[in-house]
């Protein structure tokens, strides 16, 4: 099962269904950028969901050994 297709089946099991297409989206975005950029063929990711009252927290963790970089400029 894909990240995405998994994070819908949590959140439907939680009962949120306000923004799951958001969610779905944004789940699918972050888990792809891990895979293409960070995670090393082979290497796993992590997707981690945390329904709060008023939010829900998408992270996605890749196995890379790199660190994020800010661009110059956008601090």
């Amino acid at each position: 099962m894909c990240a995405a297709g998994l994070a819908v089946e949590v959140l439907t099991e939680w009962g949120v269904a306000d923004r799951l297409d958001d969610i779905r989206l944004c789940v699918s975005e972050l888990a792809t950028n891990a895979v293409l950029h960070g995670a090393p063929a082979g290497r796993e990711l992590c997707l981690r969901l945390v329904l709060d009252v008023a939010f829900v927290r998408v992270e996605v963790l890749d196995s890379g050994d790199g660190q994020p970089q800010v661009p110059a400029g956008t601090e």
